[in-house]
């Protein structure tokens, strides 16, 4: 790469680029979660988002978690025992507007993978 004012000047000097992009990805595609917080009950919700998005060609799903009830954490165990997901749980006392967890997620993942994030739901 260099710089130059005009297309016609000589170029004096490069610097060299390396591509520092993973050889073979990890995922082909993967889905980044909106945060779930509040207890009021969503396994039923995460269990049709998941198997939906699989049978589209998600392969591996992320999930942020700040309030979950306890028969919707065990659905999410189970898709991490499975090697389907990931899971990041907020601490309790970190207290945030929901507004704001959903920013928190967002640029955890951006930063963390770079992959592409194809949508995001929320759970309230």
């Amino acid at each position: 790469m260099s710089i130059t004012r005009d297309k016609h000047e000589r170029i004096m000097e490069t610097v060299p680029l390396l591509n520092r992009r993973p050889c073979s990805p990890k995922y082909i595609l993967s889905l980044c979660l909106a945060p779930i917080y509040g207890n009021r009950t969503k396994w039923l919700l995460l269990a049709e988002t998941v198997e939906h998005y699989r049978l589209q060609g998600v392969e591996h799903f992320y999930f942020y978690v700040k309030d979950i009830d306890d028969y919707s954490l065990k659905l999410l165990q189970y898709y991490v025992r499975n090697g389907e997901a990931e899971v990041v749980f907020f601490k309790g006392d970190q207290e945030k507007t929901s507004r704001e967890w959903q920013s928190v997620g967002v640029q955890s993942e951006s930063l963390k993978s770079r992959k592409k994030i194809i949508q995001s739901f929320a759970f309230p």
